[in-house]
């Protein structure tokens, strides 16, 4: 039915002459009201509206270079890399989302890692009003040519020889890269070829192996924005741990030398401790610590180090010996030195206390050992003691009581007495002793009593005579 109502316009609340329809085109922004006299009633309704004009969207159509490790013709982009190209660094724009199709039908779902050959997509690119475009975005492949890489070695200089060590990358890798290069080329690296292509999780410049003794890392060269290549690099961990390496303590004997050597076959070798010698073993004749280090056709290095601590023969100062104690004499050592010392009598046991106990009459002979091997020191000592009995029955055994041994002190004196106190003999060291009679009778068999001097050393004691 006919629109009986009356319409004025307004802009900017001036009354725009001659728009008196019920529709208004604008051309402008500004604010715009209506007012709309009822036909059926003497109301007025009134209602304005503000209009505002956004800046044309002006984004850039972008062409994004992705490399393409197996030349297949077929690679991962990481769309998300075009953003910052397509808005030119206005903050007024936004990438909404990307679509295979100019019309919006078919949405990319990850473009992050997006699969295709090259081809024309489209970004969505909206602004603060709620404004949209499509915009194309062209994906190509790098067809640049990398030389396949030597692999980059290192030693690994933990104490822990387990293939697993720290790369420079920055410094180790990357001038290898680039050597035959152009100029200004960036160079990033990743553990998987997947993450190169979409520049997801980058190593860090100081890069710690995981796999032990050997990994391929990915590294992708940049030029710009633009993919100029992505390979792999090969890293190799070397170790380095020759047997009989550990420290070892040796012994030099006073005034002597000894050599000092390691395995031959190194391609280098270094010793410390002013020798300064390259050879696999050095002569050395002062007690101290010596180092060598070697290195292999690796360029690997390991240390061996050598503490040689003075030895030599023991000096016996003394012999304390405690006989005529019946069987139970004994012998103590004193020696002096820079060895490790350990004590015989004869042809025993070496033992390393210095005390021999119930050490029998006799002649023996003193053996201190250096157990560092500089040496044996040796000494005759004479155990005194007295027979027990004896029997003078014109066998030819034991027919005389004489102390063995004791000839070796001439002068000493022996005198032998009855149980009264009465002197029945008296003799030297060296005599041949007493025949149990007192002038020519012979005496009753029972025990005597004795007394033996020594010098100022005075022995006594009592003995059987049998018959």
């Amino acid at each position: 039915m006919p629109d009986n109502n009356t319409y004025e316009w307004y802009k900017n609340d001036v009354l725009l002459n001659g728009e008196t329809d019920s529709d208004l085109e604008v051309y402008d922004a500004g604010t715009y009201k209506v007012k709309i006299s009822l036909a059926a009633s003497a109301c007025v309704a009134e209602s304005e509206v503000k209009i505002e004009y956004a800046p044309a969207l002006n984004p850039t159509t972008t062409t994004l270079v992705q490399c393409d490790e197996d030349n297949d013709g077929v690679t991962v982009f990481n769309l998300t890399k075009a953003d910052a190209q397509i808005v030119s660094n206005d903050p007024d724009l936004t990438v909404n989302e990307y679509f295979e199709d100019p019309y919006q039908q078919f949405p990319i779902i990850d473009p992050v890692a997006y699969t295709s050959a090259p081809e024309t997509i489209y970004a969505l690119v909206v602004n603060s009003y709620g404004c949209t475009l499509m915009t194309p975005v062209h994906l190509a492949i790098s067809n640049n040519t990398i030389a396949p890489q030597n692999p980059v070695a290192t030693c690994d200089g933990d104490a822990l020889q387990d293939g697993l060590y720290h790369f420079d990358l920055d410094t180790e890798v990357t001038p290898q890269i680039t050597a035959t290069l152009p100029p200004g080329l960036i160079v990033s690296y990743f553990a998987s070829v997947n993450d190169a292509l979409t520049e997801q999780n980058q190593l860090s410049s100081t890069f710690n192996n995981t796999t032990a003794y050997q990994q391929i890392i990915w590294a992708r060269i940049v030029n710009g924005h633009d993919c100029y290549g992505v390979i792999p690099v090969t890293l190799i961990v070397n170790t380095f741990s020759p047997p009989n390496f550990e420290d070892e303590n040796k012994f030099l004997c006073d005034g002597g030398s000894i050599s000092l050597s390691v395995a031959s076959g190194f391609v280098h070798y270094s010793w410390d401790n002013a020798t300064n010698s390259t050879l696999n073993h050095i002569t050395i004749n002062t007690p101290g610590t010596y180092t060598v280090t070697v290195t292999n056709a690796n360029g690997c290095t390991a240390m061996k180090k050598f503490i040689v601590n003075p030895s030599g023969v023991a000096t016996i100062d003394d012999i304390i010996i405690a006989d005529f104690m019946g069987g139970a004499n004994t012998v103590t050592i004193v020696a002096s030195g820079n060895g490790h010392y350990e004590y015989a009598l004869d042809n025993g046991v070496f033992q390393d206390e210095t005390v021999f106990n119930d050490v029998a009459s006799g002649a023996y002979t003193v053996y201190v050992n250096d157990k560092n091997g500089c040496g044996v020191t040796e000494k005759d000592i004479f155990v005194l003691d007295y027979p027990k009995f004896f029997t003078p029955n014109g066998d030819g055994y034991n027919d005389f009581w004489k102390v063995p041994f004791l000839q070796l002190y001439p002068n000493a004196r022996i005198t032998i007495f009855d149980r009264f106190g009465k002197l029945l003999s008296a003799f030297r060291g060296n005599a041949q002793g007493w025949d149990g009679k007192l002038g020519s009778r012979p005496l009753p068999a029972t025990d005597y009593w004795f007394v033996i001097s020594i010098g100022e050393r005075t022995i006594r004691g009592h003995f059987s005579l049998k018959r």
